[in-house]
């Protein structure tokens, strides 16, 4: 039976809670121009102090990246700061054009978009962000029992894909990108197998046994709303495009799916 959902537009379907879901990692990251005083403890001291009742562990990381602004690449340090909750679950990060937030442990979309208006808010408070440039919503689901005749039933037969195929037992990796306009702004999903001791993206943990990941990544810029997004718009653009997500994610997914870890 072919999904009736359209996941690109319209209105998304109702949220079904789902007691194991085998999510992990749920984030959003919110862009903005460029604060280079972001790199100096003493600037960033009253943005820890606005959050540090919740993520109280403060971790400070030096991060390679490379800039292509000049004649040829060049690889720069940037300092990236890290808060912690005590369980170390949830983390939020922030750097000289970003603020993060995201969790190992999702619990509901009320929960964590409320998180994101505080971040932001704190954010723009202590630090003045505004404009934002981009939010992004990105959820990563990984499965473990990934045997082809059990994900042909739990999957929607258009993300299936090669895995009804004659050499479906063989398949170590497999990678499908998908890449969509939506309603409010710009969908990128990928599906597939990742071998053991790999991993596909670093916001993950290899394992030692082969998985299947389905991640859903929705992003937006001023230019759908009306030319500016202000910090206290964080949580409904957050929320619309948390929802975005989960209508691609109910659109490939079955009934099978949503009974069989709905019951944990």
């Amino acid at each position: 039976m072919v999904n009736q959902i359209f996941p690109l537009a319209g209105d998304p379907p109702k949220e079904i809670p789902l007691k194991n879901a085998p999510l992990a990692r749920v984030l959003c990251q919110v862009q903005f121009n460029d604060v280079l005083s972001i790199s100096d403890e003493r600037f960033i001291a009253a943005f820890q102090e606005e959050i540090r009742q919740i993520y109280p562990v403060l971790r400070k990381e030096e991060v390679e990246v490379v800039s292509l602004a000049g004649s040829r690449p060049e690889v720069k340090k940037e300092t990236l700061w890290r808060f912690y909750d005590e369980n170390t679950i949830w983390r939020v990060s922030l750097t000289h054009d970003f603020v993060s937030i995201e969790t190992l442990n999702y619990s509901s979309r009320n929960d964590f978009v409320d998180r994101i208006g505080k971040v932001v808010n704190s954010a723009q408070k202590t630090i003045g962000i505004d404009p934002i440039k981009r939010i992004g919503v990105r959820y990563i689901d990984r499965i473990l029992t990934v045997e082809p005749r059990r994900l042909q039933k739990i999957l929607n037969q258009h993300v299936v894909g090669i895995l009804a195929s004659e050499f479906s037992e063989n398949i170590d990796r497999s990678m499908t990108e998908f890449f969509a306009k939506v309603s409010n702004g710009e969908l990128i999903a990928r599906w597939g197998f990742v071998p053991a001791n790999s991993v596909y993206e670093q916001l993950l943990s290899p394992l030692d046994k082969k998985s299947w990941v389905l991640d859903i990544d929705v992003y937006t810029t001023p230019e759908l709303y009306n030319g500016k997004i202000h910090s206290q718009d964080a949580v409904t653009v957050s929320r619309e495009l948390a929802e975005r997500a989960y209508a691609f994610f109910r659109w490939a997914v079955t009934d099978d799916f949503l009974n069989e870890y709905r019951e944990g």
